[in-house]
């Protein structure tokens, strides 16, 4: 039970490590929302790659710890989630 507390708490970690450097990319390559007054209630453009950074940790942990507690089962999950968030799957 404690290396799923570990192996979550390292997933936040390194989430929390990348989020400001993928924030980083979406602003320079421009794949910010920008709003309107139609829909959109922010008032400053937000960055959308923000999920990325969880998706690269959570990635991250089953290739590091996969050999060690066999999270090997996880990685189907993870490919289907890669291939919809590219929008190869509809």
């Amino acid at each position: 039970m404690n290396h799923y507390i570990l192996a979550s708490l390292l997933a936040f970690i390194l989430s929390a490590v990348l989020t400001p450097f993928i924030k980083q990319l979406a602003w320079r390559w421009h794949i910010v929302d920008r709003p309107d007054q139609i829909r959109k209630l922010q008032t400053k453009p937000v960055a959308l790659l923000g999920g990325w950074a969880i998706f690269i940790a959570a990635r991250m942990i089953v290739i590091i710890y996969g050999p060690v507690r066999n999270y090997y089962f996880l990685l189907p999950l993870l490919q289907q989630l890669s291939r919809e968030g590219w929008g190869l799957i509809k």
